[in-house]
């Protein structure tokens, strides 16, 4: 074992740590309080300038055609090709300051929450792949706070806007693409020292056995950090980190890591990594979590787990980053049963809904039964702008459908050509279509026509 004196060299992260006994066994928090030193790279994207003191400024990205994009005034703004460093003007817009020669340029953006744990303001380009005309600017800054700003090749503005979960699994997805695909550890602390790169997938140090000191975790991997190794993976205490360390003593693994498991965070599928955490006193594990749609919390605290006991002697090697809990935060749809009623208004012609007497009181609108089940004799309403009416609708079997006609008291009459009407069938719910929300489709708004 060599030892390393803590006080050596200018560590810019305070850690806090804090042993705790559960169930027999400890495990200890390492909470940091301040930001990660600023030369430590986290993402492989082109870099800025070093400044006067050699600190990297706005990272910067290469854009290979124009771009039309709103400024702050709102009027339309072109950035040409070349590659700009971007950074955060204000809370809602994004500069982009040309890397050789050029004056800066401002334009309009929208926030949004990400979970990246980056340590600087990151710009990613995202496409829209509904829209190839259409490319998002994104700029993922510490803390969860980002900024969306939208450009277009043509000029044109977009015919619509990405939701916001597809939004995020794009940034994600790109995040990844873009990020550095290995951690380096360090024989000293403050990554000094002889150093080794490992991949992702599962690393055994045969030949840096408890020797690592320091490491460096980009952000989009996570690093699991185990104390001893056997035929069936890592064992012993364990951290899982997402960050830069500069001294593994703040997590208690210093010269005491066997086994190293690296997997990218987040996948392509939108689940992201979850660190272990202390939660009411109860150690919770890292596993898996489904993509929250407004951004999840990042947690900056590592959590030592209680240690793991050896593989049996014939267990299958483990795989590295398998077998995580998944947490799914949707509440997903109960299973339709085997047939089904689908009562729908259908469109005849220009409208769902025709007048037919030039007073305006006689509607006519066609109800079908689009499911695989029968329907029993259900309601149809018809709402007015100054009342309502009702007419029963006979029973359905599927496919097959019926014109209706309602009459309307003269206290409901609306001329015709601008009567916006209501039609809502089954508007008893005496027809059970609940599954895959079918029910939604019995309500429409309509230009009631002649």
């Amino acid at each position: 074992m060599k030892r390393h004196d803590a006080h050596v060299g200018l560590i810019s992260r305070t850690v806090l740590v804090f042993a705790i006994e559960f169930g027999g066994a400890s495990f200890v928090l390492a909470e940091e309080l301040t930001s990660p030193p600023a030369s430590s790279p986290t993402v492989q994207q082109e870099k800025g300038t070093p400044d006067e003191s050699g600190q990297v400024q706005e990272r910067t990205v290469s854009l290979t055609q124009a771009l039309h994009f709103t400024d702050a005034k709102g009027q339309d703004v072109v950035v040409g090709p070349g590659s700009y460093r971007v950074g955060a003007e204000g809370t809602n817009r994004i500069r982009l300051l040309p890397a050789e020669i050029g004056e800066a340029v401002v334009i309009d953006a929208v926030s949004f929450k990400h979970q990246q744990a980056v340590e600087r303001p990151v710009p990613v380009t995202v496409p829209d792949p509904q829209q190839p005309d259409v490319l998002h600017l994104a700029l993922l800054s510490p803390g969860g706070a980002g900024l969306d700003a939208i450009g277009t090749y043509s000029g044109v503005k977009p015919r619509q806007v990405m939701d916001q979960m597809r939004f995020m699994t794009a940034v994600n997805m790109q995040f990844v693409v873009q990020a550095p695909s290995v951690v380096t550890i360090y024989e000293h602390p403050n990554f000094g020292g002889r150093s080794q790169t490992l991949g992702v997938g599962g690393h055994i140090l045969s030949d840096f056995n408890d020797m690592a000191s320091s490491i460096q975790v980009p952000a989009g991997l996570v690093a699991l950090l185990y104390e001893h190794v056997d035929a069936g993976g890592g064992y012993g205490l364990s951290v899982d980190v997402l960050e830069d360390r500069p001294d593994l003593a703040q997590v208690n693994f210093n010269d005491t890591l066997s086994y190293v498991c690296v997997f990218s965070s987040p996948t392509p599928q939108g689940f992201i990594w979850a660190r272990a955490s202390v939660q009411n006193g109860q150690f919770v594990a890292g596993h898996w979590e489904r993509q929250r749609v407004g951004g999840t919390p990042v947690n900056p605290t590592a959590v030592v787990a209680p240690p793991l006991p050896p593989h049996p002697a014939n267990a299958p090697p483990a795989s590295c980053g398998g077998g995580p809990i998944v947490r799914d935060h949707r509440t997903p749809p109960p299973p339709p049963p085997p047939t089904q009623a689908d009562l729908v208004p259908v469109r005849v012609g220009n409208s769902y809904c025709h007048l037919i007497d030039a007073y305006g009181q006689v509607a006519v609108v066609t109800i079908a039964n689009r499911g695989s089940a029968a329907a029993p004799a259900t309601v149809l309403d018809l709402e007015f702008p100054a009342g309502h009416v009702s007419e029963n609708v006979p029973k359905l079997s599927p496919s097959a459908k019926v014109e209706v006609r309602l009459f309307a008291p003269t206290s409901a009459y609306c001329p015709p050509g601008n009567c916006i009407v209501t039609i809502r069938v089954d508007a008893t719910n005496l027809v059970t279509e609940t599954a895959g929300g079918k029910e939604a489709n019995n309500v429409v708004i309509a230009n009631c026509i002649r």
